[in-house]
């Protein structure tokens, strides 16, 4: 890996780590090159417009090498179109190209319904909401294959740790992960992490 390098993680609260202790939080977990800095800038209940607005202050201005954005799902819950997301996306990605920085999307993990229904807002459709995010997932991936971009996948890992344990497991409250949920992020995202940044 490089000295020197430098990564964002930028996002909503999934990336902020929110309801488990800093030291416990995905991106405090990735066992990276000690000469790597990590800069979490994650804020709880972001959107890909939020990020947009915040590009520069929370990442350009950092000068980093790599930017990790993990977003979307808050889109999703306040009823955002699948297209703004993608084009907010596709925005944010020209803009730090722009700035020699190296993008790369992460998918945003599964929705527990069943548990989000008691602890969150009982109107929404949760499960419409993951097939959204299903299809974003899909859009991303294909979109980082065309650029010829990396991207981490989070959500089988998470898919298939809740369908073999029990969702408070996995889940807080449906859609924040538990520490051990941040483990299994940590695992994927280090897994393609060290690929990359060589």
């Amino acid at each position: 890996m490089n000295d020197r390098s430098k990564i964002v993680f930028i996002g909503d609260s999934i990336t902020f780590g929110y309801g488990v202790c800093k030291e416990r939080r995905w991106t405090n977990l990735l066992n990276l090159n000690s000469d790597i800095e990590i800069i979490n800038k994650g804020v709880n209940g972001d959107t890909t417009a939020g990020i947009l607005s915040r590009s520069y202050k929370d990442i350009i201005s950092n000068y980093p090498n790599y930017t990790v954005i993990l977003a979307g799902t808050n889109d999703l819950l306040l009823g955002r179109s699948l297209n703004s997301i993608e084009d907010n996306i596709q925005l944010l990605i020209k803009e730090l190209t722009e700035h020699n920085i190296t993008s790369i999307p992460a998918t945003p993990i599964p929705i527990c319904s069943s548990m989000a229904d008691t602890m969150w807002a009982e109107h929404l459709d949760y499960k419409q909401i993951n097939e959204e995010i299903y299809n974003y997932r899909s859009f991303l991936i294909e979109y980082a294959h065309e650029n010829k971009m990396e991207v981490i996948d989070f959500f089988p890992i998470i898919k298939d740790a809740a369908e073999n344990n029990k969702n408070s497991f996995i889940y807080i409250d449906g859609i924040h992960p538990t520490e051990y949920g941040h483990k299994l992020m940590a695992q994927c995202a280090l897994k393609k992490l060290k690929c990359i940044i060589k």
